[in-house]
């Protein structure tokens, strides 16, 4: 089926799929919100600054963040099945010519879940276009895949040079918050590129589940790049 020519099924079930998919993200941003606010605390102490408003937070951070590795796991599970579910009901309803139920892995999805979650994306982004997505992405794209090597060099050499490690967490942290944009950044993008090239249909799911794992084993600067060369050479 001309994946052009389909009719786009915009279910509010399947932007829950998404965010679903991407709720993992939230860790790591409170990790690195947290270790920001541990950098201010060691620069304001280092100042004669009060820190009492910086323990407070700190603490307020952490219990949000056991709270967020407690709770994910089912969110996921239930999150997961639950839009996929209502998305299969709406995408039946509709005229697009693809049966999700006669897929063999979506079949067994209650096994699966939630990895099956990036398999039906993918599978949605084959068969029906999202003509969403917008061109700023690009831009922070770029920026979600390199700035976080400029702070973690930021960060090496304030370790090597300075001796207040404040400055070294805030750094850090910083580098932890800008890298939790990268896979929702180059899985808009995904989307916009896939609409709007002629030539390059890059299926948002496939970059989406490289960036997650990328991100975590730390060789996200490789995919973002990746993507970038083939992004501009293919629509510019």
């Amino acid at each position: 089926m001309d994946i052009d020519a389909a009719s786009d099924v915009d279910s509010k079930a399947y932007r829950a799929l998404e965010a679903v998919t991407l709720s993992p993200l939230v860790i790591p941003l409170l990790f690195g919100v947290a270790v920001l606010v541990g950098g201010a605390a060691f620069v304001g102490e280092g100042r004669g600054a009060p820190i009492d408003q910086f323990v407070s937070l700190y603490q307020s951070v952490i219990v949000l963040f056991l709270a967020a590795i407690g709770t994910l796991p089912v969110l996921l599970v239930v999150g997961t099945l639950t839009s996929i579910h209502f998305d299969m009901q709406a995408i039946k309803s509709s005229t697009v010519g693809w049966n999700p139920s006669s897929d063999r892995v979506l079949r067994w999805r209650y096994l699966l879940s939630p990895v099956v979650g990036i398999y039906y994306l993918y599978k949605r982004h084959q068969h029906i276009p999202d003509r969403g997505g917008h061109e700023w992405w690009y831009w922070l794209l770029a920026a979600s895949t390199f700035a976080p090597v400029v702070v973690l060099l930021s960060v090496g050499a304030l370790f090597y040079w300075s001796e207040h490690g404040g400055f070294m967490l805030l750094s850090l942290g910083t580098g932890i918050c800008i890298s939790t944009v990268f896979p929702v950044a180059i899985y808009q993008d995904a989307k916009y590129a896939r609409w709007k090239s002629a030539d390059w249909k890059p299926n948002p799911a496939v970059y989406l589940g490289l960036a997650l794992v990328s991100m975590f084993l730390l060789f996200a600067p490789f995919v973002g790049g990746y993507y970038l060369h083939h992004r501009n050479r293919m629509t510019h």
